[in-house]
This record gives C-alpha cells, structure tokens and sequence, in this order.
C-alpha cells in the first residue's frame, strides 16, 4: 500500500509542471491571450531566476554536485 504522503507530494509536482508556461495546459488557456503568455513567462523567468542558487544548492546535496577538472577537456578527441 502506498504511503499516504506521495499522493499530495505527487499533487504538487503535478501542479507545479502543469503551471509552467510551456506546458500543455499553458497552451490551451493562453491560446487566445498572448498578453496574458507574456505576464506568465515574465513571471516564470524571475521566479526560475530567484529559486535557481536554491534548487541547485539542493539536487547538488541530493545527487552530488558535479566535478570538473582541466584534464577533461584534454580527454576529448579532437573533431
């Protein structure tokens, strides 16, 4: 049995996707309101803009951040 605290976990994800002015929904309520499209990217590209050292911060602790160093660029071969 699932555990009850995925369903309202899933819900905001699902919220939050479908919010998104690229998303398919975004694409039917805005089909007719590009003024409207216009205020929701705006909106979008501070929000992404504010919470993106934060979102960062947390995939990096979750997944590990990733490591670059001068000798990967030497391992390509060259085209």
């Amino acid at each position: 049995m699932p555990c009850p605290l995925f369903v309202p976990v899933l819900g905001l994800v699902a919220a939050i996707r479908l919010a998104r002015p690229g998303s398919p929904w975004a694409a039917r309520r805005y089909r007719d309101r590009p003024a409207a499209l216009a205020r929701a990217e705006r909106r979008t590209t501070a929000h992404d803009a504010r919470w993106r050292r934060l979102r960062t911060w947390f995939q990096d602790t979750i997944a590990g951040a990733p490591t670059h160093t001068p000798d990967d660029d030497n391992d390509r071969p060259d085209r």
